[in-house]
């Protein structure tokens, strides 16, 4: 073992600064929900859930942790940085797919804000030599709020690339900038531009992961709940 995120996590809980839930809330309709969607701060959770290789050790997205982390060669490890929350307005589609998982939220929330947690699902390096990571993010996971972030290598400063994702779960960064995005909710993988804008790549049924090959071609495994395929995919 290299290192534990979770002795990390315990130890600093990089998203401790954070605040989550329904943040602006009326007395009367706010007494009417659970307590965990209530106003609260980053709370000791870890998810390491993917890795990349940089000069001198591992970066590694946290998805729980709501951070970036670097594991260095000697085991040390330090916060690269913390995405910011991100809020989702609530639809009744929002309150009828809740309460579907057994969580009953009141009509008085439809419209309000709900402060969600960014979820960090992957982190890779790109041509430039910063660090891009995609966000899912979490409850209540609603359409197009997903994105992509930049963090500056030399000073951690974070840049929202784009957004406008539906469960963005996975990325992979080409040699010319061109950023893939694999989003699972929309069923579909999407590319953001090295000058900026947006497009759909290709239809497809779950995509959960993304890499290029040498030659530009690119690589997903498609099906969250299986039969999984791997196809490649010619830009």
């Amino acid at each position: 073992m290299l290192a534990s995120p979770s002795e990390y996590e315990e130890r600093v809980n990089p998203d401790a600064g954070n605040t989550y839930g329904f943040l602006d809330l009326d007395e009367d309709c706010a007494g009417q929900l659970p307590p965990f969607v209530l106003p609260y701060n980053g709370i000791v959770e870890s998810n390491p859930y993917a890795v990349a290789i940089v000069p001198g050790g591992w970066l590694v997205a946290d998805a729980a942790g709501n951070s970036v982390i670097k594991v260095g060669a000697n085991g040390r490890v330090s916060t690269v940085a913390v995405l910011p929350p991100v809020p989702q307005v609530v639809t009744q589609e929002t309150v009828d797919q809740a309460a579907e998982f057994g969580l009953e939220l009141p009509e008085c929330v439809v419209g309000e804000t709900y402060t969600g947690e960014p979820v960090p699902t992957d982190v890779e390096v790109g041509p430039d030599g910063h660090y891009y990571v995609s966000s899912l993010p979490g409850f209540p996971e609603a359409p197009g709020a997903g994105s992509v972030w930049r963090i500056d290598s030399r000073t951690g400063a974070l840049t929202q690339v784009a957004t406008g994702f539906s469960g963005a779960v996975d990325i992979a960064v080409a040699a010319d900038g061109t950023i893939y995005v694999a989003e699972l909710f929309a069923g579909q993988i999407s590319a953001i531009a090295p000058g900026g804008g947006t497009s759909v790549v290709v239809q497809v049924d779950e995509p959960v992961a993304l890499e290029i090959g040498p030659d530009g071609t690119l690589y997903a495994t498609l099906g969250l709940e299986g039969p999984g395929v791997l196809v490649a995919i010619t830009p």
